[in-house]
């Protein structure tokens, strides 16, 4: 199977789900973001092992739930104060430095696993304030305004896919990623502008419009 036709699968499949969980919101909303985090958090921890530093298998746990205790906040479930956070934090020195000793790196492994968890579940949690901002009022403009971020990412993918493969010539970054070309990064950054502007104008504005006219 070519590069091409994963991606039109993955995408066949993941936007049905994707769209129904943002629109759903709530506990569906949570359980994509935490598997999304989950996911997320394994790869970096792959790459961190690659370049020979383990973290923690708990973080990937941790990132996890990180979406889904953002939630329980929004709804009002539970507030977490600053000191169960440093418990957290000593808890897992603790249980590096239990695991791999004092030569295996706690601090780097203990580094690497919080930092995960903030990278991947803390930046994804924002769809929240996104998917329930103050000025949406409706699960339809909630859910326009949280789709754009993702719209764009797709759109700057398949642009510098597509540019990249005709035209492109010259590597932007080889010692980063090979196959990514100046090309291909420019078509990208033309299709997420085109891509913006159809959108708001087509999508966001009416669908906020309609969101905010009175019944």
């Amino acid at each position: 199977m070519g590069e091409l036709s994963k991606r039109v699968l993955v995408s066949v499949v993941a936007i049905p789900l994707v769209l129904g969980a943002v629109y759903i919101g709530g506990g569906a909303l949570g359980g994509l973001l935490g598997i999304v985090s989950a996911l997320a958090a394994w790869e970096l921890h792959r790459m961190a092992q690659a370049g020979g530093t383990r973290p923690l298998a708990v973080g990937i746990g941790l990132a996890a739930a990180f979406p889904l205790a953002v939630q329980a906040w929004y709804e009002g479930l539970f507030a977490v104060p600053l000191s169960v956070l440093a418990v957290i934090m000593i808890a897992l020195v603790v249980l590096s430095i239990w695991q791999r000793g004092v030569d295996g790196r706690p601090l780097a492994a203990v580094s690497i696993t919080v930092f995960g968890v903030l990278y991947t579940a803390g930046a994804l949690s924002f769809a929240y304030g996104l998917r329930y901002h103050r000025w949406t009022v409706d699960a339809a403009a909630g859910t326009a305004l949280l789709l754009l971020p993702m719209v764009l990412t797709w759109a700057s993918d398949i642009g510098a896919y597509f540019v990249g493969r005709a035209i492109g010539r010259h590597k932007l970054i080889p010692s980063v990623s090979p196959g990514k070309t100046v090309e291909g990064a420019l078509g990208g950054l033309a299709a997420t502008v085109l891509v913006t502007w159809l959108y708001v104008v087509f999508i966001l504005r009416p669908v906020a419009h309609l969101s905010l006219s009175p019944l």
